[in-house]
């Protein structure tokens, strides 16, 4: 898909997202490219939402996502410690995860897990519980780009079987350019 903005701020940016898989795969890589259409740099900061519907249901989902660990309970001798894994079953309260890079949404019904993550350095994920709406996972990426740039961000949505493979896919997030 490709977009030239029209807001006349936004004259300079053209948007372009692609959806990469094979056939039978439980992965799906969205590419979502930045072009400066102008002879100036510029900087942008783009992204998209994703509404799930874990196993056909918005229904209790349960969203999974990493928060900082309070500094009270952070060993001082390892970063490891400073992410940890949280979880949130919906309720009618809306409710929404600082930044982060990875989130997944489980269906506790079905074992149903949809997961999506980031490798470009400059993304994030905004995990949002809407109530009874269900799970948004908002992305965005800040870019800066030269004259007639492109940049590209790659985020990976998985069909998982449990949250402990949702976590082990996130290997993916070494990759941060395709072939």
């Amino acid at each position: 898909m490709v977009s030239d903005l029209q807001h006349k701020d936004d004259r300079w940016l053209r948007m372009e997202v692609e959806y990469l898989t094979i056939g039978g795969s439980n992965i799906l890589a969205v590419v979502q490219r930045l072009v400066n259409k102008t002879d100036a740099p510029q900087g942008v900061q783009a992204g998209m939402g994703i509404w799930l519907a874990v196993g056909g249901t918005v229904a209790d989902n349960v969203l999974y996502y990493e928060q900082d660990r309070p500094r009270y309970e952070q060993a001082a001798s390892t970063d490891e410690q400073v992410r940890v894994l949280r979880h949130r079953r919906q309720d009618e309260y809306p409710f929404q995860a600082h930044w982060g890079r990875w989130a997944a949404v489980e269906n506790p019904q079905t074992g149903d897990v949809v997961t999506l993550f980031t490798s470009h350095p400059n993304a994030w994920l905004v995990p949002e519980d809407e109530g009874k709406e269900g799970v948004n996972l908002q992305t965005g990426v800040w870019v800066s780009l030269e004259p007639n740039e492109a940049k590209e961000a790659i985020w990976w949505l998985v069909l998982c079987r449990s949250v402990a493979q949702a976590q082990a896919y996130r290997a993916l997030g070494e990759v941060v350019e395709l072939p």
